[in-house]
């Protein structure tokens, strides 16, 4: 188990929430803490147990997780005739539509989808990178001046 107590870093993740024009939803809350302390990549399954002691269903716990699919899918980064699973391309339409009022509504600010899009994947990258470095060095390695290339999967190499 992941241990999904309080994160010192909660007000951050609160930020990144409001930030991306979304409320500020316990469950947002947690999942975003439990990845945001994984040492490894985490499944769906991984996370759902972590989070169902406090009170949060496997659906819940889902919805999150693939607003990161919707994100790619706007950005052209996901082809739905290949992706193997239905994906909804209107369906994330509506939601970024609604999330972009949103972040207008809260800060006078309006942004252009790409650039609101950019931000939600400068928030995953970032996240994903620090759990590479935490890694990295509890494993002994200094990896400050190395690069990462990302090979298998979903990217070509």
């Amino acid at each position: 188990m992941h241990s999904p107590e309080k994160s010192d870093g909660a007000a951050e993740f609160r930020a990144a929430i409001r930030n991306a024009g979304l409320r500020c939803t316990a469950s947002r809350l947690a999942v975003l803490e439990l990845l945001g302390r994984a040492e490894s990549p985490l499944s769906h399954a991984e996370l759902a147990d972590d989070l169902m002691p406090l009170g949060f269903d496997k659906a819940t716990v889902f919805r999150n997780l693939i607003d990161l699919t919707d994100v790619n899918l706007l950005l052209d980064r996901l082809d739905p005739a290949l992706f193997g699973l239905p994906v909804f391309p209107d369906a994330a339409k509506k939601r970024l539509r609604q999330v972009s009022r949103a972040v207008r509504e809260a800060t006078g600010t309006s942004m252009n989808d790409a650039t609101l899009l950019r931000g939600f994947l400068r928030i995953a990258d970032e996240r994903m990178a620090e759990a590479i470095r935490r890694i990295s060095i509890r494993e002994g390695y200094d990896c400050s001046n190395d690069h990462l290339i990302a090979c298998g999967g979903a990217n070509d190499c």
